[in-house]
């Protein structure tokens, strides 16, 4: 399976009965990137619980990810 990532490929193997929080997990630790800023996307479906399977990830199924966007107020900013 790919990961595509800013512009790059990065392979990984995967099962379909993997969850993807588990598969999140993994590309944290590879990747660097907070589970909590994944948006990964498959066939054009936002990966979001469940296992791969459900999204219908195979053997080399390209997996597109994004960042999540964060807002400019933190938790203990006041709004003005």
């Amino acid at each position: 399976m790919l990961l595509k990532l800013k512009g790059q490929l990065h392979t990984y193997d995967v099962k379909p009965d993997e969850a993807v929080s588990a598969f999140k997990t993994r590309v944290h630790r590879r990747e660097g990137v907070p589970v909590s800023q994944q948006r990964l996307i498959h066939q054009g479906r936002e990966m979001m619980e469940g296992t791969l399977a459900d999204y219908s990830v195979r053997e080399m199924s390209t997996i597109d990810m994004t960042m999540r966007l964060r807002g400019a107020w933190g938790e203990n900013q006041p709004i003005q």
